[in-house]
């Protein structure tokens, strides 16, 4: 493994496979026995642990420092990007439809078109539905995404998006193992 990590994917890999050994370890019920430090699976003993466990510990919040310098807002970039490039689902439809009812009786959905998140940038979230056009819309009409149903339509994108897209691979991964690792004294016992 080399400690090299002046790329993103060598810093996410870097914290990756530490933050595996960290759970491994924690996993495998390593232990101190006797001043000396030992790897049940490995069946590998250290003397001198203090040295093994702080250079460790120091090792992995390097590795965490460097990936949050490299993936610092690119998390939430990537997930508006995906959101909005996503495919329309059924409840989009039925999002914009329900509300566009309230709005505009008499509008209809052009039924062929899709019904996208256009700007994702803060809260609400906006959403274009093409309709029909009539006396009192125009061709397409933009509605706010809120209340509870806005949140779970928005809540069922980001889990959609994060097992069908790379945002959530790339970038919440490694710290959801970094921080499993750091807890691995918790739940290890």
């Amino acid at each position: 493994m080399t400690i090299d990590d002046s790329t993103a994917t060598a810093a996410r890999r870097n914290l990756t496979t530490t933050s595996f050994g960290f759970i491994i370890f924690f996993a495998g019920h390593g232990c101190m026995v006797d001043s000396t430090l030992r790897l049940p699976m490995l069946n590998v003993t250290f003397d001198r642990t203090e040295v093994i466990i702080v250079a460790a510990w120091v090792l992995l919040l390097w590795f965490a420092f460097r990936w949050h310098q490299f993936s610092r807002g690119r998390l939430f970039d990537s997930m508006r990007a995906e959101l909005e490039s996503a495919s329309p689902s059924r409840l989009m439809r039925a999002y914009a439809r329900r509300k566009l009812k309230a709005l505009y009786p008499y509008a209809e959905l052009i039924s062929d078109s899709p019904v996208r998140i256009t700007n994702s940038v803060g809260w609400p979230m906006v959403l274009t539905a093409p309709i029909k056009p009539s006396k009192a819309t125009t061709k397409g009409q933009t509605l706010q995404i809120e209340g509870s149903s806005g949140r779970i339509l928005i809540a069922y994108s980001l889990l959609k998006n994060a097992f069908s897209k790379e945002s959530a691979g790339t970038y919440l991964l490694p710290w959801l193992l970094f921080f499993i690792a750091i807890s691995g004294p918790l739940w290890s016992k």
